[in-house]
């Protein structure tokens, strides 16, 4: 057997602890006093993830990504502008792209945490990546802060934390992001959306006016997309290595 494959965890395993931490979110989120206020930091995340997800495919699809705000309340928006190279399905694609990057994110790190000799680096990037968001688009004071204690916590788990802390961390904020789904549910299935910055049309209803059928049926195909994003890493993670 390879070195490789030794330092590697057991796929069954990394199952049962990825299913408890999702057992365990949700009965923080409904069961446990203050439960929320535990998680709180992780729906901050998530909305981090929804939001780079609308601006960073405007900007893969020729616009520009001016920045994005977060509020304490968990809530944000991502503004860009400019002529996008699929024209309206490029609008469309960046209105999904919103509620979808968070289970994205979550299906990466979900894969990486299966390898032990690669969750130190994919926790390194992550903070790097962090930090680069926080310069250059992150122009609220809230969300800037937020941002960078977050980049600043994953680089000192990165550079100093064993890589069993380092897996675990990568599991814990995949269970978190693949969540966001769940808790946006109501989101995803309305025409307008309230943000401390204002109210807005939703991202489903940007998809319907960008294309056809109306903001539920949009918000039906997100859902069936972001749970195939999550069988697909659940599947990938107990996937025997070669």
């Amino acid at each position: 057997m390879s070195d490789f494959i030794q330092k590697d965890s057991s796929p069954y395993r990394n199952l049962q602890i990825v299913v408890g931490l999702g057992i365990l979110t949700l009965l923080i989120w409904h069961i446990v006093p203050y439960g929320r206020f535990f998680l709180y930091p992780f729906v901050i995340l998530s909305t981090w993830f929804h939001e780079m997800g609308h601006g960073l495919t405007a900007l893969i699809l020729g616009g520009t990504f001016h920045k994005l705000e977060i509020f304490s309340t968990g809530s944000g928006v991502a503004y860009w502008s400019g002529e996008l190279f699929a024209g309206n399905l490029g609008r469309a694609f960046v209105a999904a792209a919103g509620p979808i990057a968070p289970t994205i994110f979550g299906g990466i790190f979900l894969y990486y945490s299966r390898y032990n000799n690669r969750t130190r680096l994919i926790m390194l990037l992550f903070s790097i990546l962090l930090c680069a968001s926080a310069v250059i688009w992150v122009r609220s004071w809230f969300g800037l802060g937020a941002i960078v204690l977050f980049a600043i916590l994953f680089f000192l788990v990165a550079v100093f934390g064993k890589e069993r802390l380092n897996q675990f961390c990568l599991q814990f904020v995949a269970i978190q992001a693949f969540m966001s789904l769940y808790l946006s549910l109501d989101y995803i299935f309305t025409g307008i959306g309230q943000t401390d910055a204002g109210i807005f049309y939703s991202d489903t209803y940007h998809i319907s006016e960008s294309l056809f059928l109306p903001y539920w049926f949009w918000g039906g195909v997100i859902c069936i997309f972001s749970l195939a994003i999550m069988f697909f890493s659940f599947r990938l993670l107990i996937r025997p290595r070669k």
